[in-house]
């Protein structure tokens, strides 16, 4: 058994302890953020990531998913937003946390596949299924981070899509 405060403890987000987040656990066992203002998709996407062994934590927007992340100090896995929401955009949170935390992975979602485009390199259009995610989000968290360099001006690299 895991001790308290060990982020294999947690369900949700609201029991992951930060300083335990920070102790240099590998990624895969922090949490993927969820980030939806539909509420019944939110839930969903969240399930199907339970189900394969995730941990997650939830958002209904772009502002709250800020703060989480904030919260956190970046300690996520990965972020799954959707690309139009209210109060804050998808594309808007992307270029935020990646100002604050460069590496982590952000994998955008939309009805609308142009949207997403120039946002970030992962994309899935809804409706997707469950292994058509599940398939992105391997790939997307098996690419190594790229070395950053004062001197780059290397353009982001080609969006990834899976239009499954």
């Amino acid at each position: 058994m895991a001790p308290e405060g060990d982020p294999r403890n947690a369900r949700g987000f609201g029991v992951y302890s930060v300083t335990a987040m920070k102790t240099g656990r590998v990624a895969d066992e922090w949490p993927i953020l969820v980030v939806d203002d539909e509420d019944s998709y939110r839930r969903a996407v969240a399930q199907m990531l339970t189900r394969a062994g995730y941990k997650v934590a939830e958002a209904a927007d772009g502002r709250a998913a800020y703060e989480i992340a904030r919260q956190a100090g970046g300690c996520l896995s990965a972020v799954i937003c959707d690309v139009h929401m209210p109060r804050m955009s998808g594309c808007e949170l992307s270029a935020r946390l990646h100002a604050e935390y460069p590496d982590l992975r952000i994998l955008f979602m939309s009805g609308y596949p142009t949207e997403a485009l120039h946002c970030a390199p992962y994309f899935i259009a809804k409706p997707f299924t469950r292994s058509a995610l599940l398939a992105t989000l391997r790939e997307m968290l098996s690419v190594r981070p790229e070395p950053r360099s004062d001197e780059s001006t290397s353009a982001d690299p080609e969006p990834r899509n899976s239009l499954q």
